[in-house]
């Protein structure tokens, strides 16, 4: 059904391709309607659109012709320079989006797929998927490598953000996605732009002294340490997303229960912000105070618990999905570390705030009062606190670090150490 001539360009001017100097739109559209003719000859009703032109045929000879492809000049040229009508018919149907034979649209799948699908096909194809996940995680967190900071902080948003990104691009290519496992993954993507923009604009326009102390910190960071703390986040991003993944590959057995975990994410993603607005607004005003206002009332640290409720949620979405043992240790790792992160880093924010505000007025009435991560719980005695976080009387000074004596032996005080994390920290963490 098609020939395309080899002589030079110039020669043969009224034919509908010159040869080999025709533009690639033309001859690309050309060989797709020799795919499709192709294809027309393997359907069984192939020999009866052969025998007789369509109505889509005569319709599409008419567009083509009004294009001034089949000109009178044109229909006298040799048949072997000939497009088959019945071939352009076909194109003009694939094009216009109307039903063309299943080869035929396969073939045009294949032709038009991204070069970046068929890389995401080739990830999470491959050992469950996991092995995608860590390879977006890792490109992410690179970022880190620029601020060594950034691996906790901007990168472990921008990761997850990316990796949500990646598997919804990838899953809906290949099928339709069910109801619950798009709003479970959308959260997770909008958890981690959230994040990344809060995170970037707290270094960037909140606090700006922050950005000096992170490249001061960055620059005195082996490479080797960078390297083995790149290694390690990535790996935990991968763990603490593997819910959003399986629940994409597998079918849910409970979508009640998939609902319910999507809903109690929703509630996590709403107080962390929320939190997160209330303490930037409050240390905009008051940076040398402590915030007790707002959700702060309830408990002391509700951007933290925010966050567990969050990837509890993640959890609970895609749990039903889980298949074999594999997926349910991957998942439950992820969540493990999560919650232990967040509990022990309560704890050494409860100490260091301590330390700094234990003689402002109302402090102590403060949390003798209010939770550390539960509202309407029993609060942590300020005593049994005060004696946890607070330093030991100095009863020497040892290279400029505070020790105590005990049995003869020395104990450096942590809280003496000079650090940009205990010294030079962001209102925010205080």
């Amino acid at each position: 059904n098609i020939w395309v001539t080899n002589e030079p360009r110039g020669r043969h001017k009224n034919m509908p391709c010159r040869g080999m100097g025709a533009p690639m739109s033309v001859r690309s559209a050309i060989l797709l309607a020799a795919m499709v003719s192709s294809a027309e000859c393997f359907m069984p009703s192939g020999p009866a659109l052969l025998a007789r032109p369509s109505p889509s045929t005569l319709s599409a000879r008419s567009s083509l012709s009004s294009l001034g492809h089949f000109t009178q000049a044109q229909k006298s040229v040799a048949p072997r320079h000939a497009v088959s009508m019945s071939a352009a018919g076909m194109l003009q149907q694939a094009v216009r989006g109307t039903k063309v034979p299943v080869l035929a649209r396969a073939a045009a799948a294949i032709v038009a797929k991204p070069p970046v699908l068929v890389l995401l096909a080739a990830l999470f194809t491959t050992a469950g998927g996991l092995p995608g996940l860590l390879a977006i995680s890792l490109l992410a967190e690179a970022i880190g490598f620029y601020r060594s900071g950034w691996f906790f902080t901007i990168g472990y948003g921008f990761a997850h953000a990316l990796m949500g990104i990646a598997v919804l691009a990838h899953f809906s290519s290949v099928a339709t996605i069910p109801k619950v496992a798009l709003l479970h993954t959308c959260l997770v993507i909008a958890w981690g732009v959230r994040l990344t923009g809060f995170l970037a604009w707290r270094e960037f326009v909140g606090w700006p002294d922050w950005k000096k102390k992170m490249i001061a910190q960055s620059g005195t960071t082996p490479v080797a340490r960078k390297v083995g703390t790149w290694a390690f986040v990535a790996l935990f991003n991968t763990l603490l997303f593997s819910p959003v993944l399986f629940h994409l590959m597998n079918p849910t057995l409970s979508p009640a229960v998939a609902n319910f975990g999507v809903g109690l994410a929703w509630v996590g993603l709403t107080l962390e912000s929320s939190a997160d607005t209330t303490k930037s607004a409050f240390k905009a005003k008051r940076p040398d105070s402590f915030c007790t206002v707002g959700l702060y009332a309830l408990c002391r640290h509700p951007n933290y618990l925010g966050e567990m409720l969050f990837w509890t949620g993640s959890f609970v979405a895609g749990v039903t999905s889980f298949k074999g043992y594999v997926q349910w240790a991957v998942a439950s790792l992820g969540l493990a570390a999560i919650l232990a992160i967040m509990i022990r880093g309560t704890m050494g924010l409860d100490k260091r705030q301590m330390v700094k505000y234990q003689s402002y007025d109302g402090y102590k009435e403060y949390v003798s009062k209010t939770p550390v991560l539960l509202p309407f719980t029993d609060p942590v005695d300020f005593e049994t606190l005060r004696t946890e976080a607070v330093a030991p009387e100095v009863v020497e000074k040892k290279n400029g670090v505070s020790v105590e004596k005990k049995s003869d032996t020395y104990t450096v005080n942590p809280l003496d150490i000079k650090s940009p994390y205990t010294v030079n920290k962001s209102p925010w963490d205080a």
